[in-house]
């Protein structure tokens, strides 16, 4: 029952976790409304088209002109020449022209809109985008060679008005620093309001998932200073820090806070450096959590590579920043860490491991999928595979934390019955030698006295018989004295035998071995079970002892009597009453009569406190009613089997 609630509230949690993902993918990531008009010769007809709801694409044939940078004023006087076309977005090097270099694009956008609003995404690597003749964005700075080229990676949203129901936008760019050239990203036209809006609700979400990811990483962060062995919570600290510090980079929306003039050259190396990094705690993460060993020389020789490689080139070869080239060679341990996870023994040991194994592989999978053949169709989609990523991390830490105080309440418990048992062993002890002292005296004074008599000449036999009469009663009671110390010293409180038990079986077991014993003191034995009497949960032996103690006790108490044994149950709990005709419990004693040691007429004083230590063990309840002269009734109440595993305490 306990596994099948584990998976039922698995489930539940991986629903509600895909939902979420799901949500923000769509919100954050998937284009809505968008329609890709294609251009043909360098123009775009938008006349007619509804611009209410829908943004549109830029997309299609580009006027192109490589190794020239033109100006407005070129086209206006028609000194511009050597024109082709270029199919954007798309990168130059990809369609025939060399990857250093710069060039000039041209598009004419026909529409009846007066007045419209252009989504700059970022142009690889320097731009200066004119409209209608005017320049309306520079980032970095465009240049015919490496040495003029200064590179700079920006975002904008810039209104643009139709003149002559016309909208030319020119394009100037130069590429000395990134593995992609020119508009490989795509250019978004259409009303204010309409692309306000979408990005307002996307920079939004983003807002929001880097502050979640950053609290995560600083709560974790917290938790790790708290406890420094867990090193486990401080690779997780990290991995969520640099995630929020990259994604805080990933559009220039919110690095530009920081870096007016956009991402330039080291920015990028530091953007770069950070997903490198990310991914070096993920693969620590790994191994922390499912306690992989970082094996031979060569797998150490293989990470090293893989983790200083990228950040070599990254930080001495600027040219060579592409993040997906970079990030592909680290993707060697990542795989090599996600399948020892997926091998490990604790992979099987929750579903919440493997729940993190699948996500890693997600993660290892969407980030170079999206990069390469996607990056033009989502927005930051390595939004989604970071959130999913991030919580299956959490709900894994979560269960391994639950798991562990679990453990340490266990071993609490544990320690306890063990101080206890300390305690109790003391105390036999200390009961041994006060307890015995009497009996013992008793029959040493006995046997000197008996032998006396027995070494005289004319000794009076019968006065011995008297006298040894007297040491039988003690040594028997100094005998049930021993056992039930040593009952209580081996006293199991932990539960550890408790199984599923028979109960009406057990009671009429009991009553029945104990009917003879009964009957030699002419006391007749009645037993009374409910006859839908439900089983318990129970170790068999105690239950057996406690029956067999108020037995016992109503033996010693009750001649020519009735000792009666009533069961029932209200479905909760299991009711017993045993009831007796005998001379009763006076009453100044009857409030002690379950403490250890308290006892009447010879008794040992452990008998009754035996039963009240086996039954609120169980759970249950214990009390006695008794009248001088009149009987004694004793009830006890154990709660009914309720699905409990064997071995196990009731919940």
């Amino acid at each position: 029952m306990n596994k099948t609630r584990e998976w039922v509230r698995f489930v539940i949690i991986l629903l509600v976790l895909l939902i979420i993902c799901g949500t923000v993918f769509f919100v954050m990531s998937v284009p809505r409304n968008v329609k890709s008009e294609q251009a043909r010769g360098g123009v775009l007809d938008l006349t007619g088209e509804d611009f209410s709801y829908s943004l549109f694409v830029l997309g299609g044939e580009w006027e192109f002109y490589y190794g020239k940078l033109y100006a407005p004023a070129d086209f206006t006087d028609g000194t511009a020449g050597d024109r082709a076309y270029i199919t954007v977005p798309g990168d130059w090097s990809t369609q025939g022209w060399p990857l250093a270099g710069y060039a000039t694009y041209r598009l004419q956008v026909l529409t009846g809109e007066p007045e419209l609003m252009l989504r700059v995404p970022e142009i690889a690597s320097a731009s200066v985008i004119y409209v209608n003749g005017r320049k309306i964005f520079e980032a970095g700075v465009v240049g015919t060679t490496e040495a003029e080229h200064r590179m700079s990676a920006k975002n904008a949203y810039i209104p643009v008005f139709t003149e002559n129901g016309a909208v030319e936008i020119i394009i100037r760019a130069s590429n000395y620093a990134w593995e992609q050239a020119g508009l490989v990203q795509r250019l978004e036209i259409g009303r204010s309001i309409v692309v306000l809006r979408d990005a307002i609700i996307r920079y939004m979400c983003l807002a929001v998932f880097i502050g979640m990811v950053l609290m995560t990483g600083l709560y974790h962060l917290v938790l790790f200073l708290h406890r420094l062995k867990d090193i486990v919570y401080a690779l997780f600290a990290m991995f969520c820090l640099i995630g929020a510090s990259r994604f805080f980079l990933e559009t220039n929306a919110f690095g530009e806070i920081i870096l007016p003039d956009g991402l330039g050259l080291a920015g990028a190396s530091v953007y770069t450096v950070l997903i490198i990094l990310q991914m070096v705690m993920l693969v620590f993460f790994t191994h922390a959590s499912f306690e992989i060993p970082y094996g031979g020389k060569t797998r150490r020789v293989i990470y090293g590579a893989a983790f200083l490689i990228p950040v070599f080139c990254a930080v001495v070869f600027p040219f060579m920043l592409d993040p997906v080239f970079l990030a592909l060679i680290i993707l060697i341990p990542m795989i090599m860490s996600a399948v020892s996870a997926a091998r490990s023994k604790l992979a099987g040991s929750s579903p919440y491991y493997v729940l993190y194994v699948a996500a890693m592989m997600i993660f290892i999978v969407w980030g170079p999928l999206t990069k390469v053949f996607l990056n033009d169709l989502f927005f930051i989609p390595g939004v989604v595979s970071n959130l999913f990523l991030i919580c299956c991390q959490s709900l894994m830490l979560s269960h391994g934390y639950a798991e562990t105080k679990r453990r340490e309440e266990a071993l609490t418990e544990h320690n306890e019955l063990l101080n206890t048992l300390n305690r109790t062993k003391t105390e036999f002890l200390q009961d041994m030698s006060h307890e015995m002292k009497a009996p013992l005296t008793i029959i040493a004074t006995g046997i000197d006295y008996s032998d006396s008599i027995i070494s005289e000449e004319n000794g009076d036999i019968s006065k011995a018989r008297e006298a040894l009469g007297k040491i039988r009663v003690e040594t028997q009671r100094l005998g049930r004295m021993v056992s039930g110390m040593i009952t209580l010293v081996s006293m199991n409180e932990t539960g550890d035998n408790r199984k599923r038990v028979d109960f009406a079986a057990l009671l009429i077991n009991s009553a029945e071995a104990y009917r003879v014993a009964l009957e030699q003191r002419n006391n007749s034995l009645r037993v009374e079970i409910a006859s839908s009497m439900p089983d318990a949960f129970v170790e068999n032996d105690k239950f057996t002892q406690v029956i067999a103690n108020l037995f016992s006790n109503a033996a010693d108490h009750t001649q020519n009597g009735r000792i009666t044994l009533i069961a029932d149950s209200d479905g909760a709990y299991i009711t017993v009453t045993v009831t007796d005709t005998g001379e009763g419990i006076e009453p100044e004693l009857l409030p002690r009569v379950f403490e250890r040691g308290v006892s009447g007429r010879g008794g040992t004083g452990y008998g009754l406190y035996i039963c009240k230590t086996v039954v609120e063990a169980h759970g249950g309840t214990i009390k006695i009613e008794s009248e001088a002269g009149k009987g004694t009734a004793v009830t006890f109440t154990v709660p009914v089997y309720g699905g409990q595993e064997a071995g196990h305490t009731t919940a």
